[in-house]
């Protein structure tokens, strides 16, 4: 259960060290908004070399920290004050992933899809590295590598936010598929980075590629219709395609990064099939 925080020394030496204390998603955003002198990553907050706080990031709605972590690893007063305006209370527990990791001394997957992406985003990538000598998605250029790391659920339902995550989702997962060596694996004439995937997959004789390359257009197409274009018809009926509710954004980017991961997992289960 979180509770009304004060960071006073009385507070940090007579309550547990280990006792979470939970704060609103939102006290996260400031750090995703400067992706150049911060990183939040699976576990834990970085800001640089300098300091670093430990996390349970991997629930959709909140975030809690160990109180002792709290007055240990937070660098100043201002930072510690920024974090307690973002205080909940909520009835509020550890993911199964920060137990395992701290009292189970397991080895732990992460709970939260976004994790779950970029864990199987890389995986999918150092496997075609071994099997071609090359990887499937190409390397993001420095200004855009943002687009990967700070790849998140939305802190809220409004259509901006949803919009930019998108349009990170498709520059890492469409926009780096790397063409050049597809290319080389298909007939000529072929054009597009989907277009040129699917030829492989086709020829390669892979079951059932069809639903797994549909995401990717309906995905391509909710970029440009959302991002890249003025909503209008074309915008309603890709969000019908995609089972996305307009009044529940948030769950409908969470089903795009479910349905990206099952893709990146279809590919690597394929991947001693293709020619």
């Amino acid at each position: 259960m979180g509770y009304d925080l004060e960071f006073t020394t009385e507070l940090i030496l007579t309550t547990p060290y280990l006792t979470p204390v939970f704060f609103s998603r939102d006290v996260l955003k400031k750090y995703y908004d400067a992706p150049i002198r911060y990183a939040v990553e699976d576990g834990v907050l970085h800001c640089g070399t300098k300091w670093a706080l430990y996390i349970d990031n991997q629930h959709d709605d909140y975030v809690s920290v160990y109180l002792g972590d709290l007055g240990r690893y937070l660098p100043d007063y201002h930072e510690q004050q920024y974090w307690r305006r973002h205080n909940i209370v909520v009835d509020g527990s550890l993911s199964n992933t920060k137990w395992k990791r701290d009292f189970a001394a397991q080895f732990s997957d992460p709970d939260s899809p976004i994790f779950l992406f970029q864990n199987e985003y890389r995986v999918v990538n150092d496997n075609f590295n071994k099997e071609f000598g090359w990887p499937l998605f190409l390397p993001l250029h420095e200004d855009d590598k943002y687009n990967f790391s700070g790849l998140r659920l939305p802190l809220s339902n409004e259509q901006p936010e949803f919009d930019s995550l998108v349009l990170s989702l498709v520059k890492v997962l469409i926009d780096s598929i790397n063409e050049e060596q597809i290319k080389i694996r298909i007939p000529e004439g072929i054009t597009g980075s989907i277009s040129r995937l699917e030829k492989w997959l086709e020829i390669s004789s892979v079951v059932d590629y069809q639903v797994q390359l549909k995401f990717l257009r309906n995905l391509q197409q909710l970029r440009s219709r959302s991002a890249g274009h003025r909503k209008g018809s074309g915008y309603e009926k890709i969000m019908i395609d995609l089972s996305i509710d307009n009044n529940n954004l948030k769950e409908g980017y969470k089903s795009l990064v479910i349905k990206s991961t099952e893709l990146l997992a279809f590919l690597k289960g394929n991947l001693q099939n293709l020619v």
